[in-house]
């Protein structure tokens, strides 16, 4: 299988210049993200202004555009409505671009294959 070999490839690299613990961790890594479809260990974090938070919520396009994941509403209200974006430990989807997200430090958003982490700035 194609899989098997990129997985062995990727690891076998990561044990020649990190040694055996790097590369066992790099495979449980994958395992967690890619068969499991977790989330990975270290994702980066976005800071969203605290203006930009109405009563704890911003609509699903805003929180897109704020957290970099967009680079516009449109495009934001588009991937939404394709069904590319969720959040959450639950990995909520948002039916439409003007729902209200509760924000929340450390809430996760999810586009695509993109990943961040939210914090908010007071």
């Amino acid at each position: 299988k194609p899989n098997e070999a990129k997985k062995s490839l990727g690891a076998e690299i990561v044990r020649q210049y990190h040694g055996d613990a790097a590369a066992e961790g790099c495979l449980a890594e994958w395992k967690k993200q890619f068969e499991e479809k977790g989330d990975p260990v270290e994702i980066p974090e976005v800071t969203i202004p605290a203006s930009e938070v109405v009563e704890g919520k911003v609509a699903a396009n805003k929180l897109l555009v704020l957290a970099g994941l967009c680079k516009s509403m449109s495009e934001a209200r588009q991937k939404i409505n394709e069904g590319a974006f969720n959040y959450g430990a639950d990995k909520t989807k948002a039916n439409d671009f003007k729902d209200l997200i509760q924000i929340a430090d450390g809430l996760v958003l999810r586009l695509g294959r993109k990943i961040v982490k939210v914090s908010c700035s007071s």
